[in-house]
């Protein structure tokens, strides 16, 4: 949903700027709604690694491995802002 939303400001600013009845998101809130976007897309990735018929568990460990690296350059990466 967020996704989407993501995808869609312009025209849904458009359709509210028509319409209205559409309360918008400012550009931080959109910011704010790319950031979990790239959070929750890391867990959703690992998940479907995770979760194949064929999945081994000798892999999670260095998934979650992988998965706590990238959430630290995220996290890195957004005190820069």
């Amino acid at each position: 949903m967020l996704q989407r939303i993501a995808e869609q400001h312009k025209a849904l600013g458009l359709y509210s700027v028509k319409h209205g009845g559409i309360i918008m998101l400012n550009k931080t809130e959109l910011e704010l709604v790319d950031r979990i976007i790239a959070i929750l897309e890391l867990f959703y990735n690992a998940t479907l690694d995770i979760s194949h018929d064929d999945a081994c568990t000798s892999a999670v460990i260095p998934i979650v491995s992988l998965l706590l690296a990238k959430l630290q350059q995220l996290k890195v990466s957004a005190s820069y802002r």
